[in-house]
């Protein structure tokens, strides 16, 4: 089991219910996420996260589903996508890789994609404040599942990568200046 080395707030998690085809969109900015999410979301959910963080916490996948992948392949993309179509839920990070000073990295239209291919309830995921985290540094970490929503299918992909974005930078800046 995964053990802070500080105390971890939480909120958001309590509520949650899972249900199919669900995808827990989530921002990557410190070696402790993986480990953090994997106690809190139920484990059901399969984590789609790159090879290095695998390579990373090997004990802790071998209680967990998981997809690996090095890139965004297609053969990977559709392998997530399978797993979103056959009411898996999954937690994607649309970073795809882990941020090395914390702050928000590009989302990947790839991943936006995949998801607008489906009809899946999207529930943002955001960490602030863990080891490692300079952008928005805070005494106590916080991890914060949002509001679950739905993506406009008719909207092209770059513009809801830059909703998404948006939301993921508005709900970091919220969280971090909140006490």
């Amino acid at each position: 089991k995964y053990y802070p080395t500080k105390k971890v707030f939480t909120a958001g998690f309590d509520q949650l219910v899972l249900t199919r085809s669900m995808v827990f969109l989530a921002n990557h900015p410190s070696k402790e996420d993986i480990p953090a999410l994997h106690n809190l979301l139920p484990k059901d959910v399969l984590f789609a996260i790159s090879e290095s963080d695998a390579t990373e916490h090997p004990d802790l996948l071998k209680q967990r589903k998981h997809i690996r992948y090095n890139v965004l392949q297609p053969k990977t993309l559709q392998k997530v996508k399978e797993t979103i179509v056959q009411g898996h839920p999954i937690l994607l990070f649309p970073e795809v890789r882990r941020s090395s000073t914390g702050s928000l990295m590009k989302l990947y239209d790839e991943i936006t994609q995949v998801i607008c291919d489906t009809t899946t309830t999207i529930y943002p995921i955001v960490l602030v404040g863990m080891e490692g985290q300079h952008y928005f540094p805070h005494p106590t970490p916080k991890i914060i599942l949002g509001q679950p929503f739905l993506l406009e299918p008719n909207e092209h992909v770059s513009t809801i990568t830059h909703q998404l974005d948006r939301l993921f930078r508005t709900m970091c800046f919220e969280q971090a200046h909140k006490t």
